[in-house]
């Protein structure tokens, strides 16, 4: 037989809770470019590295920003620097909503303006630094809207990985003796050689086999998962002889 490689298991449970995490990163980091500049008209998030910085330290990159615009000269106060906050408020910046958002706390006052227009969830808090360093390698930055989207490329690749091939003659074999033992055992009700009965009380005697007797199509079928473990732990064992 022509030694091709046979679709074992395609783990699609898997990609798609890789898939959705990589869309749900992917929307926290816009939303937090669209919070941080909600909140302060001085910096625009306008490179990756303007977002690395910020996803890193929002708070602080945030009170920077506020002392340094604030025109209060360091210099003239021994290199004292005044606290953000009472800054914040001579200077009618929203800075306790801003941290109330970033950090997810649900008291966010009546009168925050962003988070209208912004239509904040409460509660959740922002992507963090950790995340967004996870999944990094799934974005690419759109230098004209100043945002994230997804690098579709890899992410398809990734899906590829999550197919398992066998490819040996050693796998093939064992997913052929498998698949051509249902196949034969199937067979024998319709030879009035024994009932559906048989088989699945066959089955069942078979411990950590990868047939299982289907009800509704009312034949032997080989579930993927239990015949890639077994090859997986035939190949294993081999390794260790």
């Amino acid at each position: 037989m022509k030694n091709d490689k046979i679709l074992l298991y395609d783990d699609q449970h898997k990609f798609r809770e890789l898939e959705n995490a990589v869309e749900s990163v992917k929307d926290s980091a816009n939303e937090l470019i669209q919070i941080f500049e909600s909140f302060q008209t001085w910096q625009k998030i306008e490179t990756l590295q303007d977002f690395e910085k910020l996803v890193s330290d929002p708070v602080d990159i945030f009170d920077r920003l506020l002392i340094k615009n604030s025109g209060f000269d360091i210099q003239k106060t021994g290199g004292k620097v005044p606290a953000p906050a009472p800054l914040a408020e001579l200077l009618d910046i929203d800075r306790i909503n801003y941290i109330a958002v970033i950090t997810g706390t649900k008291e966010i006052t009546p009168d925050c303006k962003p988070c209208k227009k912004l239509k904040i969830k409460t509660g959740t808090g922002i992507l963090s630094y950790s995340t967004f360093d996870q999944y990094r390698d799934y974005f690419l930055w759109d230098e004209n809207n100043r945002n994230f989207y997804i690098y579709e490329d890899l992410l398809f690749t990734q899906k590829e990985s999550f197919k398992i091939y066998a490819e040996t003659p050693q796998q093939i074999a064992i997913y052929n003796f498998w698949h051509t033992l249902a196949d034969q055992l199937n067979s024998l009700p319709d030879k009035n050689i024994c009932g559906v009965d048989v088989l699945d009380s066959f089955v069942l005697k078979l411990k950590n086999s990868p047939m299982f007797y289907d009800f509704n199509s009312r034949k032997l079928q080989i579930d993927p998962q239990r015949l890639y473990n077994e090859i997986a732990f035939k190949n294993s064992k081999e390794l260790a002889q």
